[in-house]
């Protein structure tokens, strides 16, 4: 999953985790899905593109839904779903030919079963 994003990416996840460059971002999603997100599923949802190609610098902007769901406690349970808003940049990379995660950051502004957003998102 990490292949998509560029060398100096900018993540930051729904668990408040903020990662700079490619293989930062690797090892945490690796982490992540060895243990917690092991069985996790992600339903995505396109909700809003902007298409900025026409500049010299050829980006995308897009708005998802996510919910991230078959997520596990550490003692193996089931936990609840987490459904969350991410805003994404993709840019394309002339040398490499393809399109990168440039910046990806993550929201739960919807609080379901167990979840809380941080202070600066609540309510």
């Amino acid at each position: 999953m990490a292949a998509v994003f560029s060398s100096d990416a900018y993540f930051a996840d729904v668990f408040g985790n903020v990662e700079l460059g490619r293989a930062s971002i690797a090892s945490l999603l690796g982490a992540q899905h060895r243990t917690f997100l092991k069985n996790s599923i992600l339903k995505v949802r396109l909700d809003h593109a902007m298409d900025l190609v026409d500049l010299k610098i050829k980006i995308v902007l897009e708005e998802w839904d996510v919910d991230l769901i078959n997520m596990s406690g550490k003692d193996g349970s089931p936990l609840a779903p987490l459904s969350m808003r991410v805003s994404v940049v993709w840019r394309y990379d002339d040398q490499l030919k393809g399109w990168y995660v440039q910046v990806a950051t993550c929201a739960a502004p919807y609080a379901i079963a167990g979840y809380h957003a941080p202070p600066s998102l609540s309510r």
